[in-house]
């Protein structure tokens, strides 16, 4: 099922990540913001799928697997984007996001809220502000 899920989105979204440091340090904003939102995902899937019996070793490879796949596409947007105008970026941007968020909401919430209530929704705020706060620490730092 995971797999699914980040097939279509993983090349757009490590593209845009390798695009969004050209000529930039990595930013701890983004390491922090990347961590927040994948961290309950990557732990809702794994739990799915050793409840269907996967061994444990495939989670972990798979995982290992994807985080690979996800650093050579940031590298590959990296080099790749250095050389396009501006307003590529932002279609691959776009192109992210969205699928984020439709993966978002059509598998994260509404398990969420079956397992979680009304507390889901309170987390889904103080998260969208802790990105928030790590962003503005980038432009405190600068």
């Amino acid at each position: 099922m995971i797999t699914l899920d980040n097939v279509p989105m993983s090349p757009a979204e490590s593209l845009t990540i390798g695009a969004s440091m050209i000529k930039t340090a990595i930013s701890p904003a983004l390491i922090g913001g990347l961590f927040l939102a994948n961290l309950p995902e990557s732990m809702s899937s794994a739990v799915l799928m050793k409840n269907q019996g996967t061994k444990s070793s495939k989670i972990y490879w798979m995982w290992i697997l994807l985080m690979i796949m996800t650093g050579a596409g940031a590298l590959i947007g990296n080099i790749c984007f250095e050389a396009l105008p501006l307003h590529y970026h932002s279609i691959f941007g776009g192109l992210a996001a969205g699928s984020m968020l439709a993966m978002i909401a059509q598998t994260m919430l509404p398990d969420a809220y079956e397992h979680g209530g009304w507390l889901v929704g309170l987390m889904t705020v103080l998260g969208f502000l802790a990105a928030l706060f790590l962003h503005s620490l980038q432009h405190v730092a600068h």
